[in-house]
Order: C-alpha cells, then sequence, then structure tokens
C-alpha cells in the first residue's frame, strides 16, 4: 500500500470531522450563558490523560519533541512555526511530523505517519491534538486490534444517536466520560497558518480589526459546538460483523477540545488587541499630520 494511502485515510477522518462539526452546528441551539470549560485546578496533568505513542495530551513542547526524537527520524521529521504578524513575539511551534519508511519492496512507501498540534501563545503551549496513521505489515484482525485498543484506552463508554466509529470521550482529569449528543465532536480551533522548516518561515497570524466577529461575542457559538473534552477517534466499526476480517491500516486522532478552545481564545484576544494597537497608533499619527494651508 502506497503513502498515498495515508493521505487518502487522513481526508476521509478529516471529512468525517467536518461534517460532525457541521451537524452539531446545525443541531445544537445557541445558548447565550455558554461559559468556556474551565482548566482543571492546577492546570493540566498530562500524566493523567490519554496518548498516542507515549505523546500526552497537556504535554509541553520539550516533552513532546523529546518524544518524537526518539521515534523518528530526523530527516523525516518536520517543524512548522507560526508567529503573530502585529507583535514583536517570537516565532513558535505550530505542530511537528514526523514519518517511519517502509523496509524491502515497501521501502519507498510511508508507514508510520504522525502529527502533533500545540496550541498557540499566549498561554502556555501544550499538546492539544495527535493524528497518527500506521500501515501494518502483516495486516491483523480487526478483532486483535480493537482489543489492543481497549486495553489502552479502556471500554468505550460513548452514548451517541449517531456513531459509526470506534471512538472514546475522556474528561481532562482523564476519566472516562460520555458527553450528551448525536455527534462525536470533530472540531478543532487551533490556527493553520505555519510554515516548515525554520522559525524564519514562520506563517504570520494577522488579524484586522473590523474583519470577521469579535471573539467575545462568538464565544457561545464556539462553546456550542462542542461540548466534549477529550476525544479518541478511529476509522474502525465499533461492532464488526467478522471481528477476523483482516485490516492494515490504523488511524487515530486525539484531541483536547476544552484546551484547544480555551488557547484559541486566548490566541485570539491577544492578536486582535495587537492589531487593534496598530490600527489606533497608525490613526493617531494620521490625526496628528497638520492639515494643509490653503
Amino acid at each position: 500500500m502506497q503513502s498515498n494511502s495515508f493521505r487518502s485515510v487522513s481526508l476521509v477522518l478529516a471529512g468525517l470531522f467536518v461534517a460532525a462539526s457541521l451537524a452539531a452546528l446545525t443541531a445544537v441551539a445557541q445558548t447565550p450563558g455558554a461559559r468556556v470549560p474551565a482548566a482543571p485546578a492546577g492546570g493540566l496533568d498530562s500524566s493523567k490523560l490519554p496518548d498516542v505513542l507515549g505523546i500526552h495530551l497537556g504535554m509541553t513542547v520539550p516533552q513532546a519533541m523529546a518524544i518524537m526524537k526518539a521515534k523518528y527520524p530526523a530527516n523525516l521529521t518536520t517543524l512548522y512555526f507560526a508567529k503573530f504578524k502585529h507583535t514583536p513575539d517570537a516565532p513558535w511551534i505550530a505542530r511537528v511530523t514526523g514519518k517511519v519508511m517502509g523496509t524491502g519492496l515497501n521501502s519507498a512507501n510511508s508507514v508510520d505517519d504522525i502529527t502533533v498540534f500545540f496550541s498557540a501563545p499566549p498561554n502556555p503551549q501544550v499538546v492539544v491534538r495527535v493524528d497518527r496513521a500506521v500501515q501494518m505489515i502483516p495486516p491483523t484482525t480487526i478483532g486483535n486490534l480493537e482489543a489492543s485498543l481497549f486495553q489502552k484506552y479502556g471500554t468505550p463508554l460513548v452514548q451517541k444517536t449517531i456513531h459509526a466509529n470506534l471512538s472514546w470521550e475522556f474528561d481532562e482529569q482523564g476519566k472516562a466520560t460520555p458527553v450528551p449528543g448525536s455527534y462525536i465532536c470533530g472540531s478543532f480551533n487551533q490556527p493553520a497558518v505555519a510554515g516548515g522548516g525554520s522559525p524564519a518561515n514562520a506563517g504570520a497570524l494577522q488579524f484586522d480589526p473590523g474583519m470577521g466577529q469579535p471573539t467575545a461575542s462568538d464565544i457561545p457559538r464556539l462553546v456550542n459546538m462542542c461540548h466534549d473534552q477529550i476525544t479518541i477517534t478511529t476509522l474502525l466499526d465499533p461492532a464488526p460483523a467478522n471481528p477476523n476480517q483482516l485490516v492494515s491500516t490504523l488511524t487515530v486522532s486525539m484531541i483536547d477540545h476544552a484546551e484547544d478552545l480555551r488557547d484559541f481564545i486566548a490566541t485570539f484576544e491577544y492578536g486582535e488587541a495587537a492589531a487593534a494597537a496598530v490600527a489606533d497608533a497608525a490613526k493617531k499619527k494620521l490625526n496628528q499630520n497638520a492639515a494643509p494651508k490653503l
């Protein structure tokens, strides 16, 4: 199976997430009093939260990068950087990708692809999402694969009226906690703008006063889009008709939606304030210019 298959699987997963998010938008009423979920007292304890390949949600950038360096070849690991356009803040690592190539006849193809997403400043950066796609050679049965996932993440307690994939829900204490609703939340808010290779290629987050809905007034919609705190989603059938069916690919996406939303709001409020300050300074300078004498 070629590496293109991984991109196809990722696109399918992304499509499922988008569909779920759109459905949630239309199905959930807008509650003016909606509140952003508070962080656990004392902050996230990454050791209590689920992981993918040892990379836990809530880990710091150095902690996650240490695991990436141990698991993935340096020449197949890429850092992606972002920065604020209107502030002197240094660029930061927005995400990191890694891959492992196959061997023998499969040496030209990637058999393990991972992307680790970090929250954006000004809040302390932590892991908020991990996506991984693995090609299994030789293939295993779906029964064996799901049994290994149950051993790692526990028995799924998801209670959804529309639920087609093997998934888990947790709170930010790491406790399996079903959340009411029709769909597994698929929303992810961290800015996508980022440049690969080095800080010099950092993508600039641009905020323009007067463009778009102010973050503060948009918070109820964002909160109501997703009531899940932490989700782990696969493309596997939660109740396979034939447990001996062979599968060769595992795709997992793990997201801390609550932390993602808290940091997203902080990022946009910070960026909007910086953009407004730049615009205000430009306006004051323009007003200070003397009018021409007629």
